[in-house]
């Protein structure tokens, strides 16, 4: 069987394995705080915490302005991305109304008199012989 030294140096070792860690933790602390729940939080000497605490207030200050400045950057670039929408909705619309309109078969219409043929020859024929009789009259004696 087990020695009575054996069972001794068990249990202080038990102890000292226990004890010494909590003593580490807690060592520079100047003021015990009670845990609600347990395994939560991180348990800090007052000088660092001071510290920790005057970062994070300052920190957060300089994070909340930076994320408010992103927020309105983001939100005018959303807008402005709307409004590009809306414009690129309508110009599509009205492309999609003229192609419609390019598409549809209209029916062939009468050109006007004087873009027809017999009309433009019978006036270079009128010209012709008014041109011919001038040139015969200016030239004869």
């Amino acid at each position: 069987m087990l020695g009575m030294n054996t069972w001794t140096l068990r249990i202080v070792s038990l102890v000292l394995v226990t004890a010494l860690p909590s003593a580490a933790v807690a060592e520079g602390c100047k003021r015990v705080m009670s845990v609600s729940t347990p395994c939560v939080g991180t348990l800090l000497p007052l000088k660092v915490s001071a510290s920790a605490l005057k970062c994070l207030k300052t920190c957060k200050k300089e994070a909340e302005a930076r994320a408010a400045h992103a927020k309105k950057i983001s939100d005018a670039k959303l807008d402005a991305s709307y409004k590009l929408l809306a414009l690129e909705k309508g110009h599509s619309s009205k492309l999609g109304s003229l192609l419609d309109k390019a598409l549809t078969k209209t029916p062939p219409t009468k050109p006007p008199f004087w873009e027809s043929g017999v009309f433009i020859g019978g006036v270079g024929i009128l010209l012709g012989v008014g041109i011919s009789v001038l040139y015969e009259r200016a030239t004869s004696p």
